[in-house]
């Protein structure tokens, strides 16, 4: 599609070079046809800088309706695509943007994390600074809705636990 455009670009190049030098050529014999060519060349600038600009900053996709995940994703990390003004429309808690973090960190390492871990790495990617007694609550109101499970005392990994009828008891157990 790139090659495409490109080929574009350079025919709407030649014909911006040629009203320019039709415009130079009339100046003085025909000022009114030169003024037009002019605007024509203008226009051809116009195009040409529009379409150089769609290569350096391409649109984004509208969302296919194969990526219905996408579609309905309220991912408070991945809302950035979203107008500013819609998205302070959308309710987001600071508690959804924190719970987001962790699990996004939890994705990056793709293994289970220690509290250690996870307090340092909310820092280092995200600046945030947890007390541990509010991460380990955080920690276990996100394995109860079954977005990570315990793997060891203080230790989580993503998902639901193997065991998910006695997940409660072992958390209970482990915090």
């Amino acid at each position: 599609m790139d090659e495409s455009i490109l080929e574009s670009i350079k025919f709407l190049k030649s014909k911006k070079s040629f009203q320019e030098r039709k415009q130079r050529q009339l100046e003085k014999s025909n000022p009114n046809a030169a003024a037009r060519h002019a605007e024509s060349a203008e226009g051809f600038a116009k195009i040409i800088s529009w379409f150089e600009e769609c290569l350096a900053n391409p649109p984004k996709r509208p969302v296919s309706s194969d990526d219905v995940e996408g579609l309905f994703s309220l991912n408070p990390l991945d809302i950035d695509d979203l107008p500013e003004d819609f998205r302070e429309e959308i309710s987001i808690t600071e508690g959804d943007k924190q719970d987001a973090q962790i699990i996004e960190l939890m994705r990056i390492a793709n293994r289970p994390l220690d509290l250690n871990e996870i307090l340092i790495a909310c820092w280092r990617k995200y600046n945030v600074q947890h007390k541990r007694n509010q991460l380990t609550a955080r920690l276990y109101r996100l394995s109860k809705r079954g977005e990570i499970h315990p793997v060891n005392k203080g230790t989580y990994a993503l998902g639901a636990g193997p065991e998910s009828g006695q997940e409660d008891e072992a958390q209970e157990q482990l915090i």
